[in-house]
C-alpha cells in the first residue's frame, strides 16, 4: 500500500468537506511567547490544514510560508488569508521535501502533523525541518500519546499496519489516513534521532462523546542540536 498516497487522498477529501475555523489555544501561546523572546520572522506553518494557524501568524506578523501536500488544503488556506488582504508564499510539497533554503526558517509550526506518519518517516521529516531552521530556530509540535483512546481503543478505529501505527479504516472521517502513537521514551528517542533537543514539553488531554473519548497529547518545542 502506498501511504503517502493514501493519505493525500483522505486530507483532499477531508478538507473539502471540513474547515477548522479557530486556532488551537496552545499555539496561540507558544506564537506570543515566541514572540516576546525573539521578535516575528520566517515561519512554516507545515502540514497548513484548513489555514486556522497560516492566518493567525500572518496576523501577529510573521512571514509565512504554508505547507501540505495537500492541494485541496493549500487552497482552502490562500482563500483565508485572501480574505484577509494579507499574503503568504503557499508550497505544495512531495512527500517530505520542503523546497526551502538551508537554516531560513526562524520558526516551525508543525501542530497535527508529524504523528500523522510512521516513526521512520516522523524522523525523516524531521530531519528535513531541522535542515530549514536557523540554529536558533524552534518548533512547535504534538504527538498522540498512548493514553489516547484511539490507541487503547484501537479496534474501533483501523489496524495497526506496523508497531504503534495505526491505520484509520472506520468511525473516523479520515478513514484512510495513519496515526503514530508514542511514550515519553520513544519522543524522546524519535528527537534525538531527528537531531533535536527538547525545551519544553506539556501533556494535555481532553474527553469528548459524554466522557468517553479520551484524547491525549504532548505539546514540545525543540531546538537544534548544534
Amino acid at each position: 500500500m502506498d501511504l503517502l498516497k493514501s493519505a493525500k487522498d483522505t486530507w483532499n477529501n477531508h478538507y473539502s468537506k471540513n474547515m477548522l475555523l479557530y486556532p488551537d489555544e496552545e499555539v496561540v501561546r507558544f506564537l506570543n511567547n515566541n514572540r516576546n523572546r525573539k521578535g516575528v520572522g520566517k515561519l512554516i506553518d507545515l502540514g497548513c490544514g484548513s489555514g486556522r494557524h497560516t492566518v493567525t501568524t500572518l496576523e501577529y506578523g510573521y512571514d509565512v510560508i504554508a505547507v501540505d501536500y495537500a492541494k485541496q488544503c493549500l487552497d482552502t488556506t490562500k482563500a483565508r488569508v485572501d480574505m484577509l488582504g494579507k499574503d503568504a508564499t503557499y508550497i505544495l510539497n512531495n512527500d517530505i521535501n520542503i523546497p526551502v533554503e538551508d537554516k531560513s526558517i526562524d520558526v516551525v509550526i508543525a501542530w497535527g502533523c508529524f504523528f500523522c506518519n510512521w516513526r521512520e518517516k516522523i524522523i525523516e521529516f524531521m530531519q528535513e525541518v531541522r535542515r530549514v531552521l536557523k540554529d536558533d530556530g524552534e518548533i512547535f509540535c504534538d504527538f498522540r500519546k498512548q493514553r489516547d483512546d484511539m490507541y487503547c481503543h484501537s479496534e474501533n478505529y483501523g489496524e495497526f499496519i506496523e508497531k504503534d501505527t495505526l491505520l484509520l479504516k472506520r468511525n473516523v472521517p479520515m478513514a484512510g489516513s495513519y496515526l503514530y502513537f508514542t511514550t515519553l521514551e520513544d519522543l524522546k528517542d524519535i528527537v534525538l534521532k531527528a537531531g533535536f533537543t527538547i525545551i519544553d514539553i506539556e501533556q494535555s488531554e481532553f474527553t469528548q462523546k459524554n466522557m468517553t473519548k479520551l484524547n491525549s497529547w504532548y505539546h514540545v518545542v525543540l531546538k537544534k542540536q548544534l
